[in-house]
């Protein structure tokens, strides 16, 4: 299955939104000996979107401010520090529904060693696409990071964001990667509950599954939208559609389809959330 590149980082979807991208075209700039150098607009750009989007800037690893972020959603424990590193910029957002502290460290690709920290502090350590998630023993933080390249703005760049984990937090890590629609898992599932019916699928994309302990079984879909067509399909196969829900003919099944309901965002994404009726 063909995989596409892509991420959770809050600050690039905010990028769409707001169209910052600059120029690819040389300036020149001229230093204190009157001599003239070339660096790109993007180069120029990168550090002045991040500090204009209210990120903060520091040498090193931003531990106090961090550590206050975690200890307002009430975690005990820290996040282990990726060493050895110049500039950072931070940022914390307290929107009550996307909560999370993102971390930007400019230079060379650093998610090996940042692994290795992590799985020494006993975090535990999954892949989901090209984006790394680790999850500490005490099921309480969440660590979301990649290094990113050939971006039109953000280049060459340690991309971290952090967030607290609640009883009912969508687990990234829990997910299951590259398993296609997955029809079989579902079926087991609602097997369960004595539910014989089939929930209709989906093709074109790559999806990622979470049997929770809420009693649901949720599917994600990154990198594509498919929210109006899955719903439309559902409702060709006799489900009764109202906004984002979907009910089956026989009553048995509910589903709630969204996009870009995550803690942290992919560009374009789909979650369907499937619950039997008990």
């Amino acid at each position: 299955m063909k995989k596409r590149r892509f991420l959770l980082i809050p600050l690039l979807f905010g990028l769409l939104l707001t169209g910052c991208f600059g120029g690819n075209d040389p300036e020149d700039i001229i230093d204190e000996d009157g001599e003239s150098s070339q660096k790109t607009t993007n180069d120029v750009a990168e550090e002045d979107i991040l500090e204009n989007m209210g990120y903060g800037k520091k040498e090193g690893w931003p531990t106090q401010k961090l550590a206050s972020f975690l200890t307002s959603e009430r975690v005990n424990e820290t996040v282990p520090a990726l060493t050895n590193i110049g500039t950072t910029y931070y940022h914390e957002n307290n929107d009550a529904n996307n909560k999370y502290f993102a971390i930007v460290i400019p230079g060379s690709d650093r998610e090996a060693d940042y692994k290795a920290i992590l799985e020494g502090a006993s975090y535990t350590h999954s892949k989901l696409g090209w984006t790394s998630i680790a999850v500490n023993s005490e099921d309480t933080i969440n660590v979301a990071y990649q290094y990113m390249q050939d971006h039109p703005i953000l280049d060459y760049a340690m991309f971290i964001v952090v967030t607290a984990l609640k009883v009912n937090s969508f687990r990234f890590d829990k997910l299951e990667s590259d398993i296609g629609w997955p029809a079989e898992q579902l079926q087991t599932f609602l097997s369960k509950y004595r539910i014989t019916e089939t929930v209709p699928g989906l093709t074109g994309g790559n999806f990622f599954a979470e049997l929770t302990e809420r009693n649901e079984f949720i599917v994600c879909a990154p990198g594509v939208n498919f929210t109006d067509s899955y719903l439309s399909s559902l409702e060709n196969e006799g489900y009764t559609v109202t906004g984002s829900n979907a009910v089956s003919a026989s009553g048995k099944v509910r589903i709630n389809v969204t996009a870009n309901d995550y803690p942290f965002f992919f560009f374009d994404a789909t979650k369907i959330v499937i619950k039997p009726v008990v």
